[in-house]
């Protein structure tokens, strides 16, 4: 008989993030900008660079779990999570998250500072995660080319996002949405008695900058 067991240990761990603008008494927004699957946070926040105006400060956490993109070397990207031990994933990331917006928005003054949170893709879902089991401040949820993900603690959730601004924004060509997922959606949007506002627009599985200028 195996006596194999799983063991725990928890220590110091190092991570990066990106930023880009100025923080200063001329910004009026933050942004935290969770990439999706398969993505860098250094290339992800160039997608953003028509924010960069001066009044926007721009934050690109990246998933903690790093990877060849093919075979065993090239190009590294990064995921948020998989299936293996992924409430321990999910834990670790909020952490990591919630050690950025500390190091970056503690003890600020906040009060004319709008804070924006956007997640892209599979990063939808870890923004959704983190709001929800967070304690901090923050105005607008942009869940963006994703869903949001069924497992949510609907408690939890409702008095989070209650009077919080989200955004539902997706390419109308985007081949990962389904007609089946935006349903499912709605329905949790409706359980959770939020507000939110959709934004289409033409093209595919990606960011959009016109549709970021409406936000500035």
């Amino acid at each position: 008989m195996s006596n194999t067991k799983k063991q725990t240990v928890s220590f110091n761990y190092e991570a990066h993030y990106h930023t880009m603008g100025e923080l200063n008494q001329n910004t009026r927004q933050i942004w935290f900008l969770c990439h999706g699957y398969g993505q860098l946070s250094k290339y992800f926040i160039q997608k953003f660079k028509v924010l960069n105006n001066g009044h926007n400060y721009l934050i690109a956490p990246g998933g903690l779990n790093n990877f060849y993109k093919e075979g065993f070397s090239g190009r590294v990207v990064a995921t948020w999570m998989t299936k293996e031990e992924r409430e321990t994933d999910i834990k670790n990331y909020i952490k990591y998250l919630n050690s950025v917006y500390l190091k970056e928005l503690q003890g600020l003054p906040l009060k004319n500072v709008k804070i924006n949170i956007l997640g892209f893709s599979q990063g939808v879902a870890t923004v959704s995660r983190w709001v929800t089991q967070g304690d901090f401040h923050f105005d607008q949820l942009l869940l963006w080319a994703w869903v949001l993900p069924p497992d949510l603690d609907l408690v939890l959730s409702k008095n989070r996002l209650m009077g919080k601004n989200t955004y539902l924004i997706y390419g109308k060509n985007d081949p990962l949405i389904k007609e089946e997922d935006l349903i499912t959606q709605n329905q949790l949007i409706e359980k959770l008695g939020i507000k939110s506002q959709s934004i289409t627009f033409e093209g595919g599985h990606d960011i959009n900058r016109e549709v970021l200028k409406g936000f500035l």
